[in-house]
């Protein structure tokens, strides 16, 4: 009994988890400490006892090393050594793959394909190809009548039905203890010692080095670097044989501890599926590419129509992203440019202080990083010195460059480099938009010139939620040149660069039957005297740098003509066309595709019926949905991160509408990985309607249903329409009936069955 109690709680401390943690704690002792070492003595015990010809092999290894240098060094000054070891065979092995010069290589071979020839080895083949079909058959004849059974026990199973709401069936039950004490506590074990690894690395270091060394991976390395060396000087072509058959050798170890197809089948699906990966990613980055390469030859103002849920929301937003990634690539090819204007200029010393202004608050825009850097180059007209100018030593370098076309001072260079860098570097989003949308890209800052990381692709969203930001809010005041809504608003004049992204823009400025009645002589603030149309115009002024300007606005609407006529004079139309059907990138993948069908289709039909006749978790549901939901997540998965959608555009003029000779054909290709990426909400207006939804008394189930195919005159006037009391007084009847009550909630809206 006290062994009993003993054993339990050793076995207990081997996988409890303290709070949480990824190490194992007994009585606060590390029991991974003594599993890691007891590991490590073991593997090193297996090459000493069991590998032992490993350590004489990387030793031939190191000589061959030391020989093949000294042949190097002494041949570069001309002295000639014989003491190559590198193009010498090893000693007999019974375990040679093959011969060991190329003439008995080509001998046998030629031989081989002699007997691979023969009719003796023809039939032979057909006599073993025979034998594995009959065991097939043996095979399909044993197996038949437990398909069947399965069949009729399926089929018995449908046959019940019950009300049993989430209770576990026995077998369920018994499978789900089982799991507990086994699977999942070793589950639990190993992803505890991974974590501990990870911390603990020296373990995990010797574990392969170890491994490397018994397999003779280290030896197969360093050969490769002592005949490399060799073959650099002598390019002894022959010695190409000899290294081949010396390195088979060594893989030989490799390949007769386990069977070779256990090593080999997975690493070719490995690569391969690799390989595939890295093409598809490709092509995506070059789809891309595309999308910015279209969006970049857009003009400032950009108006996206389409009937509702065609996508507009959602062309815009990608449009954007696109956008701000282009935006940051453009600043920083300009700083590259103006960089090398003046190659010796200490530009780090001018990007700290522009970063100790941006976080002391004096530098926030264009126009503050333009008075910054006046105001240094007026203290260095009035006192020239290195202080003075960021530590740049101008005496010997000057301060003067010549493009071709202007004479150029240094401040002019340091005016246009500090405004690309606060672009460039600015730690936010670029959209200012009214609807939220939230960018991902990563900065990554050592402290030096930072790096903008803008892969919509690669990115995980499970580790790099927590590195986001969101759109700023709209505010419209800071479009408005005229009049405000506000005295004093504190966005007045703030905005200089940045991407304007406005859904549903017609509601908001209106066109021109809506503005029919608005006076632009107002006192109150409309859209006829705000001046945000002169807005629109003059938008490049303040946000353009070295001819380049850092500003979009883009806006969706239904129709060109929900805006007024002067707004779309100022903006160039996308028509949103058809969208084709999901492709992918990955390819060849109808493997997996096929079975996802095969498997998904057949689960559907099971699981229709069972939730229609049972009510409880049972144990064949329960696996038929695991491996029907690890099917279809690894499909849905490989879709949403390599498939791609291709949406046809048609670009024109809003002040031409009407010529749809002149619209231009594009092709834009949406990606779900980029801009479904928990990017947007497109219904951003819910929160609006929702709390009407909230205050109201009544649901679908509750609004009156007619009593027949015929509508009566009560539920006619129940419609309340503009249309049904028109023709009543076109058809002389009496009108509307006033103060009429709605009718009573429908409490019986279905027939149950």
């Amino acid at each position: 009994m006290a062994f009993g109690s003993c054993s339990h709680r050793l076995f207990c401390g081997l996988f409890y988890f303290h709070g949480g943690d990824a190490t194992m704690r007994v009585r606060k002792i590390n029991y991974y400490h003594y599993i890691c070492i007891a590991i490590t003595v073991a593997l090193i015990a297996m090459a000493v006892f069991a590998h032992s010809e490993a350590f004489l092999r990387l030793w031939q290894a190191l000589k061959d090393l030391w020989t093949s240098i000294c042949y190097l060094v002494l041949s570069v000054f001309g002295i000639e050594y014989d003491g190559v070891t590198v193009t010498a065979l090893p000693p007999p092995s019974a375990t040679a793959p093959f011969p060991e010069t190329p003439k008995e290589f080509a001998s046998n071979w030629g031989d081989y394909w002699k007997l691979f020839a023969s009719e003796d080895n023809l039939l032979n083949y057909l006599f073993y190809a025979i034998i594995i079909f009959a065991g097939i058959l043996q095979v399909l004849s044993f197996v038949f009548p437990l398909v069947l059974f399965c069949y009729f026990a399926i089929k018995k199973y449908f046959s019940s039905q019950n009300n049993n709401y989430a209770k576990d069936t026995q077998p369920l039950k018994r499978v789900k203890r089982f799991s507990a004490k086994t699977y999942l506590l070793i589950k639990r074990w190993l992803v505890g010692l991974i974590a501990f690894l990870k911390e603990k690395q020296a373990y995990l270091a010797v574990w392969i080095i170890t491994l490397l060394l018994m397999f003779n991976i280290l030896s197969v390395v360093i050969s490769f670097l002592a005949f490399y060396l060799y073959f650099s000087i002598s390019f002894d072509v022959g010695s190409l044989y000899t290294h081949t058959y010396k390195t088979a050798i060594d893989l030989r170890p490799l390949f007769s501890f386990w069977p070779a197809y256990i090593i080999m089948i997975p690493l070719a699906l490995a690569i391969f599926n690799r390989s595939r990966k890295r093409t598809a990613y490709k092509r995506l980055n070059r789809m891309e590419s595309i999308n910015t390469g279209f969006v970049a030859s857009l003009p400032l103002v950009v108006l996206i129509c389409n009937s509702m849920g065609a996508g507009k929301t959602t062309l815009m937003t990608d449009m954007a992203l696109s956008l701000q990634a282009y935006f940051r690539y453009k600043a920083y090819e300009l700083l590259l440019e103006n960089d090398l204007k003046f190659p010796y200029f200490p530009y780090i010393n001018l990007e700290n202080e522009i970063k100790v202004g941006m976080a002391r608050g004096y530098i926030r825009n264009l126009a503050t990083v333009r008075r910054f850097i006046r105001s240094k180059h007026k203290k260095f007209t009035h006192n020239p010195c290195k202080e003075k100018c960021f530590g740049y030593d101008f005496k010997r370098y000057g301060t003067e460059y010549y493009d071709g076309l202007k004479l150029l001072h240094l401040f002019d260079v340091l005016e246009s480099y500090a405004c690309l860098y606060l672009i460039y570097s600015i730690n936010t989003c670029y959209f200012i938009s009214n609807y939220s949308v939230r960018d991902d890209s990563v900065k990554i800052d050592m402290g030096n010139f930072p790096m903008w990381d803008t892969d919509f692709f690669k990115r995980d969203p499970r580790f790099k939620n927590s590195i986001h930001r969101f759109a700023h809010i709209l505010d419209y005041e800071m479009l408005r040149l005229s009049k405000r809504i506000l005295d004093d608003p504190t966005v007045a004049g703030a905005l200089d660069f940045g991407i304007i992204i406005e859904t549903e823009a017609g509601k908001n400025w209106g066109n021109y039957d809506e503005l029919k009645t608005v006076n632009a002589t107002a006192e109150e603030t409309n859209q006829k005297n705000d001046g945000h149309n002169m807005s629109l115009r003059m938008m490049r002024h303040p946000a353009t740098v070295d001819g380049f300007c850092f500003r979009r606005y883009l806006m969706d609407e239904q129709r060109p003509v929900d805006l007024s006529k002067d707004m779309r004079a100022l903006v160039t139309v996308i028509h949103v066309g058809p969208t084709s059907e999901e492709r992918l990138t990955i390819r060849p993948f109808f493997v997996e595709e096929l079975l996802h069908d095969s498997v998904d289709g057949r689960f559907r039909r099971f699981y229709e019926k069972h939730r229609l006749k049972r009510g409880d978790n049972t144990l064949l549901c329960h696996i038929f949905k695991t491996v029907a939901s690890k099917l279809h997540g690894y499909y849905k998965r490989t879709y949403n991160v390599f498939g791609y959608k291709v949406s046809k555009l048609k670009v024109g003029s809003g002040a031409d509408i009407e010529n749809r000779a002149e619209l231009i054909s594009h092709d834009y290709y949406i990606m779900p990985k980029k801009i479904y990426s928990n990017r947007f909400n497109t219904a951003c207006y819910q929160a609006f309607f929702e709390q009407g939804a909230l205050n109201a008394k009544w649901g679908l189930q509750d609004f009156p249903t007619y009593a027949s195919l015929t509508a009566s005159p009560e539920e006619l006037d129940a419609q309340h329409s503009y249309f049904i009391p028109k023709m009543k007084g076109i058809t002389n009847g009496i009108g509307a009936r006033k103060n009429m009550k709605p009718p009573k909630p429908n409490k019986s809206n279905t027939t149950e069955l």
